[in-house]
């Protein structure tokens, strides 16, 4: 029987995905995926967004350093690919000399740094693959002499992943709605290029918003350290946020990972305002307005001052001067601006509270006062912690 062909999109650690394969020249990569999706610059390297089955390539001094692939007609020869349980993936690797997990939010990152391949995880299947070389093992630099005939071949000693760079220094601000999060690296490896992909996670532990920093310099050298910034803009209040490490272009080799928390809630405050939603409803009889407010963030409010401005309409009589035929009330109508600062009780989170303001005219014998219309605004806001 003759031997199957082999897949037009086998993985192949350390090497290729299909016909593309490391250290394969750029140009020569790109007539077999065909023109990129996109491509960005980070460094000195250039990032692919491909068409399937592949979905992304690094490359750098023209050469590629790294590809991926979310297709599941993609496999490795003992049948991982994307789709594949998590299960299958530990009994596929369970001899590996080393793996490295990392819990991301929405899901877990297994690296194999000796076996050249990583492999993303979410919802208890793998979700992409990225092949990269493999790292070698060191020498242990005793002479091994022959085994003896018919004596075991020794067990593979796992080698733990050395810890080549450290998160340090983390540090994390909100100034008006956007969360700047600072902090430095330590590279104890080879210099390399990396950047930090940050996520912040609201009160129920789900990502409330994302963002990546350059680490400087580029690349980090051996023993130095590279300083970042990231930027995210917050739709609603975060309490923690996770750090981690990337070599520039991966999307899925984590070399540090790092959390950190946020205290103070007071510091949401202009995030909290974004929230609020305030709605004013004019009433006559006697004129007063109900201002409602609407808690659309995921903390409580202790309280809230709504500044309200109102016109109003009043009729003021005057002194008939002679007896006018047909009895006519002799006055004139006055248009005024009312303005009140109304205090709204607690909201809880998604709730709403309301407060009423009643109105008088401001001149002594205007009656019969009519709102014509009236808006509203949040001046102050109080989050309970």
């Amino acid at each position: 029987m003759s031997a199957a062909a082999p897949s037009p999109c086998a993985i192949t650690e350390s090497r290729a995905i299909g016909g593309v394969r490391i250290s394969m020249d750029v140009k020569a990569a790109l007539t077999l995926t065909g023109p990129p999706l996109m491509q960005r610059v980070q460094g000195q390297q250039i990032i692919y967004a491909l068409r399937p089955p592949w979905s992304q390539m690094t490359a750098e001094y023209g050469r590629v350093q790294r590809i991926s692939t979310r297709s599941p007609a993609c496999r490795t020869a003992t049948g991982i690919g994307p789709g594949s349980p998590a299960e299958a993936v530990r009994a596929a690797y369970a001899a590996a000399a080393a793996s490295v997990a990392t819990a991301v939010h929405d899901g877990e990152l297994v690296s194999f740094p000796f076996n050249g391949v990583a492999l993303l995880i979410r919802g208890g299947r793998v979700d992409t693959v990225e092949v990269f070389e493999a790292e070698s093992l060191a020498a242990s630099g005793r002479p091994v002499g022959p085994r003896t005939a018919g004596a075991p071949a020794p067990r593979a000693t796992p080698v733990p992943a050395p810890a080549a760079w450290m998160i340090r220094g983390l540090a994390a601000r909100v100034e008006g709605t956007t969360l700047i999060v600072t902090g430095s690296v330590e590279n104890r490896g080879r210099p390399l290029s990396v950047y930090v992909e940050i996520t912040a996670l609201d009160l129920r532990g789900q990502a409330a918003g994302t963002a990546d920093g350059a680490v400087d310099p580029v690349p980090v050298p051996v023993g130095g350290t590279g300083r970042f910034e990231a930027r995210i803009v917050l739709d609603d209040v975060v309490r923690r946020y996770t750090v981690v490490l990337r070599p520039t272009g991966a999307i899925t080799g984590a070399l540090a990972e790092q959390a950190g928390e946020l205290r103070g809630l007071q510091q949401f405050t202009p995030v909290v305002l974004k929230k609020l939603q305030v709605t004013v409803t004019p009433l006559a009889n006697p004129a007063r307005l109900v201002i409602e407010v609407r808690n659309g963030s995921t903390v409580a409010v202790s309280g809230v001052t709504v500044a309200v401005e109102a016109t109003t309409r009043c009729f003021l009589s005057y002194p008939r001067p002679s007896p006018i035929p047909g009895g006519n009330i002799y006055g004139r109508f006055i248009v005024d601006t009312v303005t009140r600062l109304v205090a709204v009780p607690p909201i809880a989170p998604g709730g709403s509270a309301q407060a009423t303001a009643t109105l008088a005219a401001r001149l002594e014998g205007c009656v019969d006062l009519l709102v014509l219309s009236a808006k509203a605004r949040v001046v102050d806001v109080r989050i309970a912690d």
